[in-house]
């Protein structure tokens, strides 16, 4: 994840997996176009798109390593692009 800034970090780790359902390609479009003014071709089969469904995430500032490093686990994963809105429990400061 890119934060506009190498003094700013977040790592994410978890499972990866294309998307092939075309609805959910067509609300991932959507939501690109809306934030990058470019709309992805998701017809294209050598254009793939993957989902990131994370287990952990790390995040830390530069300046003040290693007090200000937090890790978060998700109990569960949120299923932001079927509309789901159940979303993880995040535990700061493990």
């Amino acid at each position: 994840m890119h934060l506009e800034c190498g003094d700013n970090v977040v790592l994410l780790e978890g499972g990866v997996e294309e998307v092939g359902d075309i609805v959910l390609l067509a609300r991932f479009a959507d939501a690109y176009e809306a934030k990058y003014r470019f709309r992805p071709r998701t017809g294209n089969p050598a254009q793939v798109v993957y989902r990131l469904r994370p287990r952990t995430a790390l995040s830390w500032r530069e300046g003040d390593f290693p007090k200000s490093a937090t890790r978060w686990r998700f109990a569960l994963v949120s299923r932001f692009l079927t509309g789901n809105r159940e979303s993880g429990t995040g535990r700061a400061g493990e």
